[in-house]
């Protein structure tokens, strides 16, 4: 039996209708922004699971941009990892 991996996602999505991976598999951590870079993308430090925290390089939602929500060095953010592509991290929701 092959795994999920190497399975095309259309011949998924075409054999089990009710097949979703976006909602299923997303792992969800807290982090602080680092920096701002060009195009929309932030360095943000996960403090999560390791004890120096990690730095990545991630981007902002769809609806945080749709709502004109500004992320500024120091803001505490929700951050996702992609389930489609392991490298993109998305910023979801900017703490108080």
């Amino acid at each position: 039996m092959e795994s999920f991996h190497t399975i095309p996602w259309h011949f998924l999505e075409t054999t089990y209708p009710h097949f979703s991976m976006s909602k299923d598999w997303v792992v969800e951590v807290t982090g602080v922004v680092l920096e701002t870079l060009p195009g929309g993308k932030f360095k943000t430090q996960i403090t999560d699971f390791w004890d120096g925290g990690i730095v990545i390089e991630c981007y902002m939602a769809g609806k945080m941009r749709k709502n004109l929500i500004s992320l500024i060095p120091g803001d505490s953010v929700l951050v996702e990892l992609s389930p489609y592509d392991l490298s993109k991290w998305r910023i979801k929701f900017r703490k108080k």
